[in-house]
């Protein structure tokens, strides 16, 4: 019930303008939607799961490559995983396409099946056969013509790598790695199935101000022995995993909304409001109010003021 002294007129453009107000008011559709399309050029052999542990375990790797690259050329390096991929076979071999100055090792299962490669550029093995190198007047002579000498000890570098690759798979109960113990020049150095998934790991190698990469590839599946459930890290309790989720659910800020009445009117009513107006409520005046989150009613409470403020004071809460 609405007491008002007004007319019961409604002009077009009061009545425009209420809409406005309404529609101002009234929940925003989401325009900005993003997706995100599938690639398939990328295989996905992995699962989240394997990943995660994949990533632990080109850490590992990057350790065993660290020691053995400090013996081998007696000084201090730093070595640190770039990234890593997965890839089909015809992919991967586009990037390598027409590329005579990558230097590559073969390794797989055995010393004649070709399952993967460590690679190097020319640019990262020149800058390794100086590492070597290194306090050696040969050093000094390094140019960009690489001899038969400077090959053997960046064979040397890629048959380090590919003992770290061993050992790292076999320390997880993985497959031995082997490699056919030829350095070769050139193109994509593979035989194998367009559609094989090959999984790819780079590593960053760096001494001082200088630094050098190594890439190994290898089919993904002869991974998978090493990418069971990771044992090496702690495990994390139910218990744990609940308070950690209760403790960010304790700190996300929610609205609440203190609502004395709802009605129906008609527009006529509400297009007939002028100042000084009352709205008759259909609640009693000694009802408690209701407190709402997200439109669901949780507690009740009495009005109050609390230093000037509005405030509230609870009588109840619901239960479940």
């Amino acid at each position: 019930m609405i007491k008002s002294p007004s007319g019961n007129n409604i002009s077009k453009d009061k009545l425009i303008s209420i809409l406005k107000r309404v529609q101002q008011n009234s929940p925003q559709q989401n325009s900005d939607i993003k997706f995100t399309e599938h690639n398939w050029h990328k295989p996905r052999h992995f699962s989240v799961d394997q990943f995660t542990t994949l990533k632990f375990f080109a850490d590992k790797l990057a350790e065993y490559i660290q020691a053995d690259i400090t013996n081998l050329c007696h000084g201090d390096f730093l070595v640190t995983p770039l990234s890593i991929t997965e890839h089909f076979s015809y992919t991967l071999e586009r990037d390598f396409y027409n590329n005579d100055q990558n230097y590559y090792l073969n390794l797989g299962l055995t010393t004649n099946a070709h399952q993967g490669f460590i690679s190097m550029t020319k640019d990262s093995s020149i800058a390794m056969v100086k590492f070597i190198l290194a306090g050696d007047e040969d050093a000094e002579n390094a140019t960009e013509t690489i001899s038969a000498l400077e090959e053997s000890l960046i064979l040397d570098t890629a048959e380090t790598a590919l003992t770290a690759l061993s050992k790292t798979s076999q320390g997880r109960g993985g497959n031995e790695i082997i490699s056919s113990n030829d350095l070769v020049r050139g193109n994509w150095p593979l035989n194998l199935d367009s559609l094989e998934e090959l999984c790819r790991l780079d590593f960053k190698i760096e001494k001082r101000s200088e630094s050098a990469e190594i890439s190994i590839i290898i089919v993904s599946k002869l991974l998978e022995a090493a990418l069971k459930a990771d044992d090496h890290h702690p495990k994390v309790s139910k218990e744990a995993i609940s308070a950690a989720i209760t403790h960010k659910l304790n700190e996300v800020p929610v609205n609440i909304v203190a609502k004395i009445s709802s009605d129906l009117l008609p527009m006529q009513e509400i297009t007939d409001l002028q100042p000084g107006d009352l709205i008759m409520l259909n609640r009693k005046a000694q009802t408690p109010i209701d407190i709402q989150v997200n439109g669901t009613d949780i507690m009740h409470a009495f009005p109050a003021t609390l230093e000037r403020q509005f405030a509230m004071t609870i009588t109840n809460i619901e239960n479940d």
